[in-house]
């Protein structure tokens, strides 16, 4: 048997895997690992056995068409979709009415304010998780946001449920600039230094 070339620490809801010379993985509670030559990997779909797509040794190519290889249509389907703007916002009054892009898309929704109450936005939605597990979809864009501390504990989340998920695909979060000023835009936010709109974006 090798000898073990890897620790782990505890990261407040995640374990924080470092190998001796080798890759360093976040794993969530979800999450398995494996042991090969020592080193710890990634037990991606928790099978136990170690396939070539978990293999940071090897290169990002060679796992890819690996795991492209193991994927049925649906979930490759998935891969290739992007979905509209969402929010990781407290729904209140004053949120809504400073706003008029997400008071419109929460007009849509058909709730009330008094539906969603005092929830959590960094709490994943029955849609988010539908969206992730059952239509495999992997990359979204993100509009308004209510603080940085928000949006890390909603990527937490997120992360942990995709990798829960067979293959354990991340999930891509994309964004508009966000160091320009527009009292109208998904881009004004507390806590994200502002700028004028063309060096704002130059910065970003």
């Amino acid at each position: 048997m090798a000898e073990k070339k890897w620790c782990e620490e505890e990261k407040g809801g995640f374990r924080l895997i470092i190998n001796d010379g080798g890759k360093t993985l976040g794993v969530s509670p979800e999450g398995g690992v494996i042991e090969q030559d020592g080193f710890a990997f990634k037990d991606l779909d928790k099978s136990g056995v170690m396939e070539p797509y978990k293999d940071w040794r090897l290169t990002p190519g060679v796992r890819a068409k690996d795991l492209v290889s193991r994927m049925d249509l649906d979930s490759k389907l998935g891969l290739s979709l992007h979905d509209g703007m969402f929010t990781i916002m407290r729904m209140t009054e004053e949120t809504l009415n400073s706003n008029p892009f997400l008071k419109a898309k929460f007009a849509l929704s058909g709730k009330s304010l008094e539906d969603v109450g005092d929830a959590d936005p960094a709490e994943l939605t029955d849609r988010y998780k539908e969206q992730v597990l059952k239509e495999k979809m992997r990359s979204w864009l993100v509009g308004a946001i209510d603080g940085p501390e928000y949006a890390a504990r909603f990527n937490n989340n997120v992360q942990a449920l995709a990798e829960s998920d067979a293959f354990g695909i991340p999930v891509m979060i994309s964004t508009n600039p966000r160091a320009f000023k527009d009292a109208h835009s998904d881009t004004a936010q507390r806590d994200v230094t502002t700028f004028p709109s063309n060096l704002g974006m130059a910065a970003t």
